[in-house]
């Protein structure tokens, strides 16, 4: 964390790093997932405002996880679906 004036602008700034392992069994298959993501906050006590910069990465393994079993009536077969595999995301939030 770190304090810093601009001008008559009082301004905190908060750094921050998640991450998310998921671990599952699910149908007899093993289900992992790691997610990182990590930003910047920063936050103004004159304005009562704050900003938030992040990135994440989502399912950083690149894992092929399941998502579902879905019966085909055509081909009366059991098809499996898998869930996104790696993601990046970024985004900005502002507050007031």
């Amino acid at each position: 964390m770190l304090f810093c004036r601009l001008g008559n602008l009082s301004v905190q700034f908060v750094e921050f790093f998640f991450i998310k392992l998921i671990l599952a069994e699910c149908e007899g298959s093993f289900f992992y997932r790691l997610d990182l993501r990590t930003g910047f906050k920063f936050n103004s006590s004159k304005k009562k405002q704050s900003h938030l910069i992040y990135l994440e990465l989502q399912n950083v393994t690149d894992n092929d996880n399941i998502f579902i079993n879905r019966y085909n009536r055509v081909t009366k077969q059991v098809n499996r679906i898998d869930q996104i595999g790696f993601y990046p995301d970024f985004g900005y939030k502002f507050q007031f």
